[in-house]
């Protein structure tokens, strides 16, 4: 009978038969694997971090600027583009004056209190012009981040040149599915330039832009071309856009590892009178 019982203690401990705890083993290894398959997955997807990519900054005076300087702001920002690694993505919203989509695509709207939301829910049934999420981006910037659309193109080379009087094209986000189709055009207003606007693409649901870890999720967002302007400024109000549309392009990301062909560019830049970049 003693040793049935030692057997028996064995053969189970605290009621658990050697079946259930090889079993647990097994669920516990192929945990570890999906976890692992995740990290590894993250660590694929392209990120920009502060360790390996620097932003360059600016400091300008726009009242300089606006006396003939948008040339001289052009020849500054086709220097800088040509370093492979300088991304352009600025987050200048668009002012949309219809009450055609949700609320949800106002600039800011996930951060607002309550009563901030209601508000502009309010005003966008009353067609008021409200600012919508925007980012313009070079084609190099979407390459990087793998961006993808479900519908339509993404942005061509042709894209990046906009003539005065052209559609812009634009991508938007899987959000807006539901409101816009590839073809549909609408107005906004973009630096205070009253444009037409024409989606050529929706984007895939969740596609996203990863900076320092955190992604930044572009279902809700519409995405412009960071365009070149072709033609010289027609009036003093396409000077004043046309400035500020360069002076966001001059702002861009580069790779670290080019940090010295960047910098030799910059020193150039400083002498022309247009601002302080660093």
């Amino acid at each position: 009978m003693a040793l049935k019982q030692r057997i028996k203690c064995y053969v189970s401990t605290d009621g658990i038969s050697p079946k259930r705890i090889i079993v647990r083993l097994l669920s516990a290894v192929c945990l570890i694997f999906v976890i692992a398959a995740l990290i590894l997955k993250q660590a694929e997807h392209k990120s920009i971090d502060s360790f390996n990519w620097a932003q360059v900054q600016n400091w300008v005076d726009f009242s300089e600027l606006y006396q003939n300087k948008i040339e001289t702001l052009k020849a500054a920002y086709a220097n800088l583009s040509t370093v492979d690694s300088y991304i352009e993505c600025s987050s200048q919203f668009l002012d949309i004056p219809d009450s055609w989509f949700s609320s949800q695509f106002i600039y800011a709207y996930d951060i607002m209190s309550d009563s901030e939301r209601a508000f502009y829910e309010d005003m966008n049934q009353a067609g008021v012009i409200y600012p919508v999420r925007t980012l313009q981006v070079s084609k190099n910037c979407m390459d990087f981040f793998e961006i993808t659309a479900d519908n339509g193109r993404l942005f061509t080379d042709e894209d990046m040149n906009h003539v005065n009087g052209a559609s812009v094209p634009v991508l938007a986000g899987s959000s807006y599915s539901e409101f816009l189709d590839v073809g549909s055009t609408f107005r906004g207003s973009y630096i205070l330039n009253d444009l037409e606007f024409t989606v050529v693409g929706i984007l895939s649901a969740d596609c996203n832009i990863n900076i320092n870890g955190v992604p930044l999720y572009l279902n809700d967002y519409i995405l412009m071309p960071s365009f070149n302007c072709v033609d010289a400024p027609q009036s003093e109000d396409d000077e004043i856009f046309q400035v500020r549309h360069y002076v966001n392009k001059l702002g861009g990301m580069y790779q670290r590892a080019d940090g010295e062909e960047i910098g030799e560019i910059l020193e150039k830049i400083n002498t022309l009178g247009i601002g302080s970049f660093s």
